[in-house]
């Protein structure tokens, strides 16, 4: 992927993220919309071994401590 490609990638993630409605979104979605073509492009992340609860707890933790850290740190605001 360019550099572009990467940034447009990037804030679009952003701005979907961010959305009121994601978490909701996301918990009502219906699975049958899943076709195979994206169940093929997911296939290399749910295939890793460490894709797991666990880890992703893990994970959503470390990102919080970081943005806490930022956000005092006066790098970045509190609800970036």
């Amino acid at each position: 992927m360019k550099n572009g490609k990467i940034f447009i990638f990037l804030f679009s993630a952003k701005v979907f993220l961010r959305s009121k409605d994601f978490v909701s979104e996301l918990f009502c979605y219906k699975l049958y919309k899943l076709n195979p073509e994206m169940l093929e492009l997911m296939e290399p992340y749910t295939s890793m071994k460490d894709f797991n609860r666990n880890s992703a707890e893990k994970i959503a933790r470390c990102i919080s401590g970081l943005c806490i850290r930022m956000s005092l740190a006066g790098i970045a605001s509190p609800n970036s």
